[in-house]
């Protein structure tokens, strides 16, 4: 049975994962050298601790939680979910503080194809490689299949869609990484029909009904879970990861369409909670928030 993350509003202070484990939990997301991994981490602690009172600091304690919280994720599909908010905390870091080692090693392993306005959302070489993981598992069942590549159909899709008026459809297509491992893992427990739906979604405008939504992803509001607003984990203890979830409820990962929903600023609050309560905290809150809204 899989459980449903508890987004919390209230957050609480819990010890945090070592640097060591960092490293590790990265070097598994990144699928990179751990002794790069280890570098690049060192390198961004040396840029943050150099830049005291910034949002440098509390953007790198987020790294770590984020990190664990991937890396031991045991639901595939969220697994990659994870990895795609990890990576998108580690770019904004990046881009808000000069500490690039890390997003330059991500990049790196995983190159981006397709970005979006918000730094580390985007179309990268996973979601081509899930596209064509997915179009693999699907083709024996189609009645019509494309002559194009799946990377070709892909890009022509995403480059069909304007990204100012059209970020939701964007974002959905940056969560195929996470998308294709969910539709693996419930297979077994889809009909031909879903089966076919679910494997075609990187180009066709049909998806798979309520029902079969609940059984991939647990739940059949895909709205929420493309821009991470709600899904399920494999954790037992949530708690640890109550920075993350709380920025995931205020829509921080969808970017400014949904950072803009309702309640989004008092769920960011308690997320600044989180960081450490201090005035610094609450500057970096607003500065976070209005840097979504300006794109």
């Amino acid at each position: 049975m899989r459980r449903a993350v508890a987004l919390i509003s209230v957050v609480m202070l819990v010890a945090g994962p070592t640097r060591a484990d960092t490293a590790r939990d990265l070097a598994v997301l990144i699928d990179a050298p751990i002794e790069d991994v280890r570098q690049a981490v060192a390198a961004i602690d040396r840029c943050a601790a150099s830049q005291p009172d910034t949002r440098a600091n509390a953007f790198r304690g987020l790294i770590d939680e984020a990190a664990a919280f991937a890396a031991g994720e045991t639901l595939l599909g969220t697994r990659e979910l994870l990895t795609d908010f990890t990576r998108q905390i580690v770019s904004q870091l990046a881009v808000d503080s000069g500490c690039t080692a890390l997003v330059d090693l991500w990049d790196s392993s995983d190159p981006w194809v397709r970005t979006l306005p918000e730094a580390g959302i985007g179309l990268s070489r996973a979601d081509i490689d899930a596209t064509e993981r997915l179009e693999a598992l699907g083709r024996p069942l189609w009645d019509s299949v494309p002559t194009a590549a799946a990377r070709d159909r892909l890009l022509a899709l995403w480059d069909s869609f304007d990204p100012e008026d059209d970020q939701v459809v964007l974002l959905w297509l940056t969560r195929l990484n996470a998308w294709a491992p969910a539709v693996e893992e419930a297979w077994e427990d889809l009909d031909a029909d879903a089966r076919i739906l679910s494997t075609r979604v990187a180009f066709d405008t049909l998806l798979p009904d309520a029902a079969d939504l609940e059984v991939i992803l647990g739940h059949d509001d895909l709205g929420s879970w493309i821009g991470g607003r709600y899904f399920f984990s494999g954790h037992a203890d949530l708690e640890r990861f109550e920075g993350v979830t709380s920025l995931a409820k205020a829509g921080y990962f969808g970017g400014s369409y949904y950072s803009t929903l309702a309640e989004s600023y008092r769920m960011a609050i308690d997320t600044m909670t989180y960081m450490g309560n201090s005035m610094a905290s609450m500057g970096l809150l607003f500065d976070m928030m209005d840097m979504n809204a300006q794109y």
